[in-house]
């Protein structure tokens, strides 16, 4: 691979910085013109413009795993602001936090509006461990609190789960 190669690659994954980055970003700002002009064919359809500071948020996250791998190598940290919350059902988000690649085993943040239901569901493929961080839920007429630690056994099934005032769970299952 040539060196100029080398150095776009670094520019596109976000391991170039400092001078290098620089003097490359005031290339490519001189060179725009000509640039557009070939990436013009290219017409993606984005509805809507991706936000100006994505790469720098990009950066930063890939600063910040770096950062939490030299200060605890072998662990894995996920932060308040990483990972997408999934909608599961009206009210109901999930934000996957872990996949035990060994296992199967999930382990994801769920968080529930007040009032707002979740199904009723059988626990098929192991265990659902259950810790209410905030609020409450309820399954029928069992109800837990901030604190509260639920386990639900393989095979068994929960009534449908509904929290009076929102809640924020730590789920592992699997």
């Amino acid at each position: 691979m040539k060196s100029a190669d080398v150095d776009i690659a670094d520019y596109l994954l976000g391991v170039m910085r400092g001078d290098r980055r620089s003097r490359l970003s005031r290339i490519a700002a001189q060179d725009m013109a000509r640039i557009e002009s070939r990436l013009g064919a290219l017409d993606l359809a984005l509805a809507e413009a991706p936000p100006a500071d994505l790469l720098d948020t990009i950066l930063a996250r890939i600063d910040r795993e770096a950062a939490d791998q030299a200060a605890a190598p072998g662990t894995d940290t996920v932060r308040h602001q990483d990972g997408v919350w999934l909608a599961l059902s009206p009210g109901v988000r999930s934000k996957l936090l872990r996949v035990d690649a060994r296992t199967g085993r999930r382990t994801m943040l769920i968080r529930m509006e007040p009032g707002a239901p979740y199904q009723s569901h059988a626990h098929i493929g192991g265990d659902e461990e259950c810790l209410v961080i905030e609020g409450d839920l309820r399954f029928g007429e069992l109800n837990l609190e901030a604190g509260d630690f639920h386990v639900a056994r393989h095979t068994t099934w929960h009534a449908t789960a509904v929290s009076q005032r929102g809640c924020l769970l730590l789920v592992s299952v699997g």
